[in-house]
């Protein structure tokens, strides 16, 4: 029996913790299988992907209006990947950026250090003076390297909207470093 054959039985009791269960004996399998062969045996384990999505399927407020629970599974485990392998990208380029830093330490003059020093302190202060859907907005596509529309999927809110607090949150930044001389 393939697993949209067998969706309306799982929508029924997928709310329960019997239901949940069943669900987790049913599909736990497949999705492992899908998480190895499309993208490999870890990090993040295969298992621990598995577990992830069946807890945030679990923390729903109504798993039964979820129409195919496997589908929902796949790409809550699927969307965990890309976030995972987005975090692993932006450590190995933190980790080569600071290694060439290092490269050129001799280059940097006190004089430069404390520039930037001031500067990240203005940028620092701009941003925590942010409303929290801009700052938010800021950090996740800045600092986690978010796309605007997964932010937009992941804030419930348009794509333009998200744009918009992007567009806001970086010009006052922008501001805030020249207001004190930063360029």
């Amino acid at each position: 029996m393939r697993a949209s054959e067998t969706d309306g039985d799982e929508v029924s009791g997928a709310g329960s913790p019997n239901g949940l269960e069943a669900l987790y004996a049913r599909h736990s399998a497949q999705i492992r299988r899908y998480v190895l062969s499309n993208f490999g045996s870890g990090p993040p384990e295969p298992d621990d992907v598995v577990q992830i999505a069946f807890e945030a399927f679990a923390k729903l407020e109504d798993p039964r209006a979820i129409e195919n629970p496997y589908s929902f599974l796949v790409r809550i485990a699927r969307n965990y990947l890309f976030d995972q392998h987005r975090r692993l990208k932006l450590r190995r380029l933190h980790s080569e950026t600071m290694k060439e830093i290092g490269q050129k330490s001799d280059q940097i003059d006190p004089e430069r250090v404390l520039l930037s020093k001031e500067q990240w302190s203005v940028l620092e202060k701009a941003i925590t003076k942010l409303d929290e859907s801009r700052r938010e907005v800021l950090i996740m596509n800045r600092i986690e390297g978010m796309s605007t529309s997964r932010i937009a999927e992941m804030k419930g809110l348009s794509i333009t909207t998200v744009k918009k607090y992007l567009a806001e949150a970086l010009a006052s930044c922008e501001l805030a470093i020249l207001r004190a001389g930063g360029r």
